[in-house]
């Protein structure tokens, strides 16, 4: 894309790709096929050891608007991050290598976020395992346009800490404004978290979607399904940061927050408790346990889970409950 071009750009999407050539060119597509005019697409290869990159290269020969980024190997955040320092559209995206969006996505998140004057616009997401999968899936664009909710900010944090917002920065479209001194801590897992709550804590008007527009391929062997490991303890300051920044600035809120604090540490015990090495991770177990007992009223509280999960959120807060629990596994 030349420079003039690029000064006209309505929307940049952002993808980090990293070892994903079998996904890759599907995603790739999907992008090319919005019904949307300029818009850019940056490629951002973060050292791949695959064909990945050469698929990268060889859809940027052939469509304008794709610019490729090769760079070192520095995970999710540092891909993200590159794509941020590269974007000019007046409005960002962002979509993982592995996924799927449907074609009228950003059209109807650019379309809000101009009608309602807002700086965020949230859609749903979907999950999908193969092509068969996306072939059955289909939107009704009449009723999507009367799904829209405008929230201010304390309502739109309330929403998110009891999860009726997916934590993921995918499936939303941002003002570019909203990054111009924001970016993602790189080297940390669970990244997404605590930036969509600056994201949302900016944000002079957030409007949410209640539409699937964005496609998630459910895979095994990626970041979210490879089990407890030392990585996750970083989960705990996230936690912390949380707690101390709503509890000085949005006070109300503080009950949300703590159901969605205890929701965390619920998934990490149970992480642990599935994991072959309960032994060597016992102390962390112990300190999330803590924390989760201290918080099982509102987690319960707001929780939408069935009866068995709430059967296992009282095992984990008894003595022992854990022998007991460790039988579900």
């Amino acid at each position: 894309m030349n420079n003039n071009k690029r000064q006209d750009t309505v929307l940049s999407i952002i993808v980090p790709v990293y070892n994903v050539e079998k996904y890759l060119k599907t995603c790739i597509n999907s992008l090319l096929e919005q019904k949307l005019d300029a818009y850019e697409i940056i490629l951002v290869d973060d050292g791949s050891t695959d064909s990945s990159g050469g698929i990268c290269d060889e859809y940027a020969k052939k469509h304008e608007k794709i610019q490729v980024i090769h760079k070192k190997n520095g995970g999710l955040s540092s891909a993200r991050n590159t794509g941020i320092e590269n974007a000019v559209g007046k409005y960002i995206g962002f979509v993982d290598s592995d996924d799927y969006i449907m074609p009228e996505m950003y059209k109807n998140l650019i379309e809000v976020a101009k009608m309602c004057n807002a700086q965020m616009v949230m859609s749903r997401y979907f999950c999908f395992e193969n092509q068969s999968d996306l072939e059955k899936i289909s939107i009704n664009l009449k009723e999507v346009k009367n799904k829209i909710r405008v929230y201010n900010t304390e309502d739109v944090l309330k929403e998110f800490f009891t999860r009726n917002i997916p934590e993921s920065v995918c499936s939303n479209l941002y003002s570019s404004e909203l990054w111009s001194k924001l970016r993602f801590v790189e080297g940390e897992i669970n990244e997404d978290t605590n930036v969509i709550y600056k994201l949302l804590v900016g944000s002079k008007k957030t409007v949410v979607m209640d539409a699937q527009f964005y496609g998630y391929r459910k895979r095994y062997g990626s970041i979210t399904n490879s089990g407890y490991s030392e990585k996750f303890k970083v989960v705990t300051e996230h936690m912390s940061y949380l707690e101390n920044d709503v509890k000085r600035k949005h006070p109300d809120v503080m009950p949300y927050l703590y159901h969605f604090v205890g929701t965390h540490y619920f998934c990490l015990l149970n992480s642990i408790l599935d994991s072959e090495n309960f032994e060597l991770y016992k102390s962390e177990y112990e300190l999330y346990r803590k924390e989760f007992k201290r918080l099982v009223y509102y987690f319960i509280r707001w929780e939408k889970f069935q009866w068995k999960e709430y059967v296992i959120a009282l095992l984990l807060i008894l003595p022992f409950g854990e022998k007991i629990r460790r039988i579900f596994k």
